[in-house]
């Protein structure tokens, strides 16, 4: 076998020369020497579906059945169908180079590479000398001059308006009527706004021109046949519009089938437009054909019209289905001559002919070329039979190929000299070696290159432009250097999911041993290999050509599926194995089909979003039960998880990440556990959905892995946690100074002046009992405050003793963790201001929301000391406060004794009430308030002493005390007035007694002035 490595059997020249994606394109010797027989269906049209009788034909029995089928009007139309790709003008090509007798034929050939409008109807006239024709050929030779392809597609555009303007609604049945004439639909294209969204790049009317003015090119992609909703000028700009324009836009947007009518109504006005356009008038290319029938008639032939691509044929296509549907025989003779019409199309495009067209199609036949094959025909033979003549085509080269006229090719393989060694390794059909691929691998390959939707498909067009070329192309270097395929393979080509895969196990087993040839390896077994689960499965002969290094040794290699076609139904553990013997274990199947997606999952497919939550769900279970709950949050929060952004019931992708899920949400700055797509982690997640169902095999490995992957994301749940409870290192410093402020409110703590171990108590302390006296010394809005603050105090507290304290088991917590406290409540120490409060987190908005106005707070509560102060000290200096009281209170009922004017016993009752009141009131009292009120004097700006001197506790009797003095001190004015005049006139008694009053009154005055003359020496 060593004859064989690295051998290539062709050149890259030859490979682009002689094999072709196009009919057309490749000589006419290519073309036969490539020819495989095709798989063509014998099908009855029913409606505008194609419905299959079962019968599969060769093109020896279409071109029998084209060419001597009878039809009664001498006019034969028969439709070749099938999707883009599938070998339609493949089979009118070899219908035009099979039909024999060719005198008795004038054969008419449409290219579908030659759709301009100028050639098509060059074409259908090519070879008849007729004075008409030859006027309309002259006519052809300025079709179209003058005009670009953006001029043209605005004359469309302004055409199509004209024809749509004068249709009329009573034509018409239904809602369509509501779009035509020149207020409906036309309106669309006469606006500037909405016509210039119709001749926007990609639309159909740009795109059409530029058909209708030059020819399809090799390989180009397909045209768009006919209008789509897409191209309607409903979306974009269309507000620019006039309003009657947007009204109708409105219309089209609000009823669904309307857009359907509006897009019928331009299709069935486009080929009108094209021929005014084109000065053509409408009916002229049916009289010219009908011309041409009749000089064809004189000259005793038929007319064979081969149509590859009938959806390309813009602009006269209905003309042209009446002049080919024309009876031949008018009043018993033959007029014109009798015409078959071979005609390739799409099967989209079939579906939308006008009705007038299907009706013609003779006898209700159609070919059907889509090729799908299925599990019982699975295609292998017919494959390898297409693919080989066009292997040996490239080998033999394109001089051999010309040389034979494409019959009786040479056999490149009959004189290779390792043809024994490379068809026993790689295969052959019909002799020739199917090198560089084998049965299985152009299987799988056409799979892989089929619709997603429909895996079983055969596009003949894609096999060769996607896989047969390409890889031979490219091969050649890879395989002269031994690097073929190579490690993007597998990329490159995508495994279909109705092909055996190579399962993650044994994938991760190559990598566990470090195969260099890792890539290569996996490649081989998925498309050359019978059994791609079988490491060791690739055939050796293939090994060896490919110059693939052997398996390297070490490990448990996987033990091979042995999955045979009749066992895929049965019952197994999963799409891939586990390690270990493949014993059979019961799985229930809703499991199954979750071990399946996985496998899917990590070749390439979306995994489901039922699968993805369940997985998400584990992972994060298995994270948040492993936490030891350790560090703050100490506590499990149970039922409140899901608001703490860890939750275990409904896991959001922003919490576990898994690749390629569905719905996976890319957008997001959170980190999260991430679960990359690749075979080790897709084994992993199958054993965790396992464990979940705690049903199959989990393997021991993954469950250890859940475990470690549990514990690396533990500190990530915890900032998760942290940041959804913002409970912070900085949260918890803010709600420390939420909570010390809300103590220094309620005169608790003293900043400065009260012990740190005093201070951190107060910061856990609910507040209860906390609530000031009515009567305290305080201004109204600060009780208010502080009764706000109190009011939510507690859910503070419990937020900063759940997130800094301890406790047993799930209960209360019972001490604080001083270790992870203290540095936080030292932080919260450094300001007492409420600017130093950070961003506030939620559960500290209530407490707070008091201190919002601090600044206005605390000038109004110290304004409101500082008044009380400097009112009392105007009548009272310092000294005994009790003697002071009940001297003036004496004084007063003295003055009453005598009946001085100014006093009345009601007034010495109100006073003997306000002294019981200040009863037990200390001087002191009123020197600490002096102090604190001169201490801020002297340091304005401190807003500790602030706080300190607002908070304070302070006896709400000193109001009381400025009352009785203020009162006693304007009843003391009245009565000395009263004496002063009354004096002159009173007996000696009588004078007697108010001197002696006026002499204690005059003894106090003077005790007052002296103790206020101290006080000043005192400053």
């Amino acid at each position: 076998m060593a004859e064989l490595t690295r051998y290539v059997c062709w050149t890259t020249e030859d490979v682009v020369s002689t094999i072709h994606t196009e009919a057309v394109v490749g000589s006419s010797a290519a073309f036969l020497a490539t020819h495989t027989p095709l798989r063509i269906h014998r099908s009855r049209i029913n409606g505008r579906t194609i419905e299959p009788s079962g019968a599969v034909v060769s093109e020896q029995d279409v071109l029998k059945d084209f060419l001597e089928r009878r039809s009664d009007t001498g006019t034969l139309l028969v439709p070749i169908v099938g999707e883009s790709g599938s070998g339609k003008s493949h089979l009118v090509r070899w219908i035009r180079e099979n039909i024999p007798f060719r005198d008795q034929y004038k054969v008419i050939y449409l290219e579908k590479s030659r759709t301009s409008l100028r050639n098509v109807i060059d074409d259908l006239l090519k070879g008849v000398d007729d004075e008409d024709v030859v006027k309309v050929k002259e006519d052809l030779r300025t079709l179209g001059d003058g005009m670009d392809e953006a001029q043209l597609a605005r004359r469309l555009v302004a055409e199509l308006h004209l024809a749509l303007s004068d249709t009329k609604a009573a034509d018409f049945k239904g809602d369509v009527r509501s779009l035509v004439g020149p207020r409906g639909l036309a309106r669309l294209l006469q606006d500037p706004a909405t016509a210039d969204i119709m001749l926007e790049p990609g639309k159909f009317v740009p795109e059409y021109a530029s058909q209708l003015l030059r020819d399809r090119k090799p390989n180009e992609a397909e045209r768009p046949p006919r209008f789509s909703a897409n191209d309607l000028p409903i979306t974009g700009e269309f507000r620019k519009a006039h309003l009657d324009t947007q009204k109708v836009v409105q219309l089209l947007n609000s009823r669904p089938n309307l857009k359907e009518a509006a897009v019928a109504l331009l299709n069935d006005h486009l080929e009108r437009a094209v021929q005014r356009v084109f000065s053509l008038g409408v009916g002229r290319i049916l009289d010219i054909m009908i011309k041409v029938r009749e000089i064809v008639a004189r000259e005793g032939k038929e007319i064979v019209l081969l149509i590859e691509d009938f959806a390309l044929i813009q602009g006269v296509q209905r003309d042209l289905l009446d002049a080919v549907t024309e009876a031949s025989t008018r009043e018993g003779r033959s007029a014109i001559a009798p015409m078959r019409t071979l005609m390739a199309i799409t099967s989209g495009y079939f579906e939308g002919l006008p009705e007038t067209a299907l009706t013609r199609i003779s006898e209700g036949v159609a070919y059907n070329l889509d090729i799908v094959f299925g599990e019982t025909d699975d295609g292998s033979e017919q494959i390898a039979e297409f693919v080989s003549r066009y292997l040996n085509a490239a080998r033999v080269g394109r001089n051999a190929v010309e040389e034979s006229r494409g019959l009786n090719v040479p056999v490149k393989c009959q004189s290779c000299p390792v043809k024994a060694a490379c068809h026993e390794a790689f295969g052959e059909s019909g002799g020739v070696g199917l090198y560089p691929f084998n049965r299985i691998a152009l299987q799988r390959l056409a799979h892989s290159v089929a619709p997603k939707d429909k895996p079983w498909s055969f596009v003949p067009r894609t096999m060769l432009g996607s896989v047969v070329i390409p890889i031979l192309r490219d091969g050649v270097d890879r395989i002269e250097d031994g690097t073929f395929p190579g490690s993007d393979f597998s990329t490159t080509y995508r495994r279909s999911t109705i092909d055996l895969r190579v399962p993650n196990v044994v994938t991760n087993y190559l990598i566990d041993v470090e195969d260099p040839e890792q890539g290569r390896r996996v490649a081989l077994l998925q498309y050359w290999a019978e059994d791609p689960s079988n490491v060791q499965g690739i055939p050796q002969g293939v090994s060896e050509a490919f110059s693939l290094l052997p398996s390297p040794e070490g490990g448990v290699p996987p033990q091979p599926e042995h999955r045979e076609r009749e066992q895929e139904e049965k019952p197994r553990l999963a799409a891939g194995p586990v390690a270990g013997p493949a014993t059979a274990v019961s799985v229930p199947n809703s499991l199954r089909k979750r071990l399946e997606s996985i496998e899917e999952w990590t070749h390439g497919a979306p995994l489901p979003q039922d699968v993805s939550g369940d997985l998400r769900k584990a992972v994060a279970r298995a994270v948040y039960y492993r936490y030891g709950w350790n560090l703050p949050p100490v506590k499990p929060l149970s039922h409140d998880e899901a608001k703490a952004g860890w939750p275990v019931a409904l896991v959001r992708s922003d919490t576990v990440s898994i690749e390629g899920a569905v719905a996976e949400n890319l957008v997001t700055t959170k980190r999260r556990v991430t679960i990359a797509r690749n075979p080790g982690n897709g084994e992993f997640l199958k054993s965790v959905v396992q464990l979940a169902a705690k049903a199959g095999r989990p393997r021991g490995e993954d469950t250890i892995r859940l475990a470690e992957l549990a514990d690396e994301n533990a500190g990530l749940m915890w900032e998760r946690l942290v940041e959804a409870t913002e409970t912070g290192d900085d949260d918890l410093v803010t709600g420390i100074r939420v909570s010390l402020l809300g103590a220094a409110f309620a005169g608790q703590v003293m900043p400065g002046r009260s012990e740190e171990e005093e201070l951190f108590a107060a910061v856990f302390h609910t507040g209860d009992g906390w609530a000031r006296d009515g009567s305290a010394l305080d201004a109204p809005r600060w009780s208010a405050a502080l009764a706000e603050h109190l009011k939510h105090r507690c859910e503070l507290v419990m937020l900063l003793r759940r997130s800094l304290g301890r406790g047993q088991g799930a209960g209360k917590v019972s001490v604080i963790d001083a270790a992870r406290a203290l540095p936080l409540f030292r932080r919260a120490l450094d300001g007492w201001d409420w600017d130093s409060v950070l961003d506030l987190p939620k559960w500290a908005k209530g407490a707070a929301s008091p201190f919002r106005r601090w600044t206005d707070l605390l000038t109004e509560q110290i304004d409101g000391l500082s008044g009380v102060l400097v009112s009392i000290r105007r009548h009272y200096a310092g000294g005994a406060l009790t003697d002071l009281v009940g001297e003036v209170h004496a004084a007063l009922d003295d003055a009453l004794s005598v009946n001085l004017g100014g006093i009345s016993r009601a007034k010495l009752d109100q006073v003997a009430g306000l002294r019981e009141r200040i009863k037990g009131l200390d001087a002191s009292d009123v020197q600490r308030l002096e102090r604190d009120v001169e201490s801020l004097a002297a340091n304005p700006g401190s807003v500790r002493q602030r706080v300190l001197i607002a908070g304070a506790l302070r006896d709400g009797r000193l109001r009381v005390l400025d009352e009785f003095l203020s009162l006693c001190d304007a009843d003391l004015d009245l009565v000395l007035a009263a004496m002063e005049r009354r004096s002159a006139g009173l007996t000696n008694n009588s004078a007697h007694e108010v001197t002696a009053l006026l002499d204690r009154w005059a003894d106090l005055v003077k005790g007052h002035e002296e103790a206020m003359e101290d006080a000043a020496d005192e400053h």
